[in-house]
């Protein structure tokens, strides 16, 4: 996604010249049948709408937008009506939902490493496991599915069409994300949801040194609040993975509903699974104090803000 031209004048039928831009698009061009692109302002109909398919289908990257025209007629070739406006952004749109697969998969990347790395401590530590498997899937079959379905309804962020365009032979998932995703967001969702699980045997009396509980009420509070810390950070992963590089502040926190509406199902079901039996007897967990609690809401904003500093700095040494 490179540049947005507004056709305004080209569809209008005024003289225009498109800019080095587009003149310099051999393939276009060719596509057209004219040496060059430079005198495609005085073209006909016909091969203005010719244009617009080529540019809108045959340039990756490319998307070009055709603004209203109050007293525009509309434009025909031989697949029928195409109207002034329509926004012809066909490749901005698939750049757009990847953009949003990506997003997506960010979020759910993210929430596997606090998953895995319970159980790299109870094997290397040798603790008690601070998350179940049937609490491992409470989060995947569970919380984690509306709010990654939520940000498939993100618009692109600001600032996307001035970006220089992405190589064809990029990967989506590229190493940048992954590491973004497993080594960064991933990484501190896991301190913060085992912290939690330490924590609570601490303000029980626990101190380095001693053993651990492995069963009864005070286990199963600890590895409730291990289950809650991750969906809490993941509260705040959601809001981070709504853009890649600009602050989410930028596009507004309330901006989508989606998203909100997914958070709000993600918290219900944590309280169900929680409160709620047979739940706690099947997924091993336990009520929590308002002190739990209290912890726990401190765990969105830290993993915002951190994700904020990270963007800050993107955008402070990889300007576009």
């Amino acid at each position: 996604m490179a540049r947005e031209l507004a056709l305004t004048p080209f569809l209008a039928g005024d003289p225009v010249a498109l800019g080095a831009e587009v003149s310099s698009l051999p393939s276009l061009a060719w596509e057209l049948g004219l040496p060059s692109l430079e005198g495609a302002g005085v073209l006909g109909v016909g091969p203005r709408v010719a244009l617009l398919h080529s540019l809108t289908g045959a340039v990756q990257g490319l998307a070009v937008r055709a603004v209203r025209l109050p007293h525009a007629p509309a434009l025909t070739d031989t697949s029928g009506p195409v109207d002034a406006a329509i926004v012809l952004t066909s490749s901005l749109r698939e750049s757009g939902a990847a953009l949003h697969l990506v997003s997506r998969l960010t979020y759910i990347f993210a929430s596997n490493v606090p998953e895995l790395v319970p159980f790299l401590a109870f094997v290397f530590l040798g603790v008690p496991l601070p998350l179940t498997v049937m609490q491992i899937l409470a989060v995947d079959l569970g919380t984690d599915l509306l709010p990654a379905l939520a940000l498939g309804a993100e618009p692109p962020e600001p600032g996307v069409m001035a970006r220089p365009p992405r190589s064809p032979t990029d990967r989506l998932l590229s190493a940048g994300r992954l590491a973004r995703a497993f080594g960064f967001l991933g990484v501190i969702e896991a301190a913060l949801s085992l912290g939690a699980f330490f924590w609570t045997y601490r303000v029980a009396g626990w101190r380095p040194g001693l053993p651990l509980a492995a069963s009864g009420d005070l286990y199963r509070r600890a590895t409730t609040m291990t289950l809650a810390g991750i969906v809490a950070t993941q509260v705040g992963n959601v809001f981070a993975c709504r853009t890649d590089r600009e602050s989410v502040f930028r596009v507004g926190l309330l901006a989508n509903r989606l998203v909100l509406g997914g958070i709000a199902a993600e918290l219900a079901i944590l309280l169900a699974l929680i409160l709620l039996p047979p739940f706690p007897y099947v997924f091993g967990l336990a009520p929590l104090a308002f002190a739990e609690w209290g912890i726990l809401l401190l765990f969105p904003p830290a993993v915002v803000l951190c994700e904020e500093g990270r963007k800050w700095v993107v955008r402070r040494t990889r300007p576009r």
